[in-house]
């Protein structure tokens, strides 16, 4: 089923997208030419005396009253003249007529009379409606595919160096890359390969970082999708979005699929027995199924790991967190201050700077409760208020003002949210 309101929404979208000013051309054409060919022909009008005349003589082949006119073709002639029905339909004198001089064929119908032009007309908004609808069926049919990004592993630019800290988190996962690299190693032992990693934390602290970070060490394919692109407005499309990334992912063996915000799709059902839900539940679950049913159906020899990320692991189904599907779980915790320190430095490395280690750890101590990607953007913040000066080095006083800035905006976001 597909809500209709949705529906259109996708449709208008697409028409607006400058890719398909073709498609919104051809609509229009189509318009236009149903228009012309539903025009009533603009025959030459004779006098009715005159279609009198050949009517007696017998020269008249064929008439069509279409309700307002007479319209009629002599023997042996193509064209067509009209004439004002008014007169002789009142005194039911054109019945009269026709059967008196026989005339072969009569149409007493309102139905429009085409022409060769009109037929012209007609076959090309016929041509033009059916480019317009093949074109809106492929987008819908590409909207119902997932969007998830493809990357080889060379082409994320991450690396475990570019990233402070979090060494228990590069150590768990070094497994994986060792894995993906040498899978006969740990197959030759007989030790169970581990299919799934699991990390959460707060936003921000680098989850997405590590998964890429571990695609580039391993030299493996990256594919990158959020569990929010599964489902979306078709029913039904979410198991098979799930198929098709699993499917593309066997295709480029070896792989890292990661999946962020998990929990959008994966939090605890409701109810035990599927079926049971309703709604956008019943097709969140049926996703969730067919995503167990995939970590379930990996084999021996498939080099595939997937990586997932929540910011909220306690609402996740216990079904997907159980031994053998995602059995590495990793937490990423917010920076320390010494690693906000670590960060900053790190981000700090390729910027034009003049700033004191005083500065960079009263800025640390003072960034409690900041993610990593708070972090760096104090450093970026405080590039652009040196442009903003006309200096060519980032200094001290810009950095503390981006502090500032930072903390501001961040407070002013959770009174935002507190207030709604």
């Amino acid at each position: 089923m597909v809500d209709f309101r949705k529906f259109m929404q996708i449709v208008m979208r697409k028409f607006n997208d400058k890719l398909n000013v073709s498609a919104s051309a051809a609509l229009l054409i189509a318009v236009f030419c149903l228009y012309k060919a539903r025009a009533k022909p603009n025959l030459p009008l004779v006098k009715i005396s005159n279609f009198m005349l050949v009517l007696q003589k017998k020269l008249v082949e064929e008439v069509i009253y279409d309700g307002s006119h007479i319209l009629f073709r002599c023997v042996n002639q193509a064209q067509w003249l009209s004439t004002q029905a008014e007169p002789m339909i009142k005194g039911k004198e054109l019945l009269k007529a026709l059967m008196e001089y026989g005339v072969p064929r009569f149409k007493n119908s309102t139905q429009i009379y085409y022409n060769e032009k009109q037929m012209m007309y007609v076959i090309m908004s016929i041509a033009a409606l059916s480019y317009t609808f093949g074109i809106i069926a492929s987008h819908l049919i590409n909207s119902n595919r997932l969007s998830y990004k493809s990357l080889l592993a060379q082409s994320t630019g991450v690396k475990f160096s570019n990233i402070y800290g979090l060494d228990h988190a590069k150590k768990q996962l070094q497994q994986i890359i060792e894995y993906l690299q040498d899978p006969l190693k740990y197959r030759n032992v007989g030790a169970r390969l581990r299919r799934g990693v699991m990390i959460y934390g707060p936003p921000g602290t680098g989850k997405t970082m590590l998964a890429k970070a571990t695609a580039t060490e391993s030299n493996v394919h990256f594919l990158y999708c959020s569990a929010t692109e599964f489902i979306e407005v078709y029913v039904g499309t979410g198991p098979k979005r799930v198929r098709e990334l699993f499917k593309k992912a066997r295709q480029l063996s070896p792989a890292i699929i990661f999946i962020d915000e998990i929990d959008s799709i994966a939090y605890k059902r409701k109810n035990q027995n599927f079926g049971t839900e309703t709604g956008g539940d019943n097709e969140r679950v049926s996703t969730l199924n067919q995503l167990l049913t995939e970590l379930d159906g990996f084999k021996e020899n498939e080099n595939i790991v997937v990586i997932a990320a929540t910011n909220r692991i306690q609402i996740l189904d216990e079904a997907l967190l159980r031994s053998g599907r995602f059995d590495i779980k990793i937490e990423i915790s917010l920076p320390s201050e010494n690693d906000r320190k670590g960060i900053m430095e790190v981000h700090l490395h390729n910027k034009k700077h003049q700033i004191s280690s005083g500065m960079i750890d009263l800025v640390a101590k003072n960034a409690n409760g900041f993610s990593g990607a708070d972090m760096e953007n104090i450093t970026n913040e405080s590039a652009y208020i040196a442009i903003e000066k006309q200096q060519e080095f980032i200094n001290d006083a810009d950095f503390q003002e981006a502090l500032k800035k930072i903390t501001q905006e961040k407070q002013h976001m959770k009174d935002q949210i507190i207030n709604f």
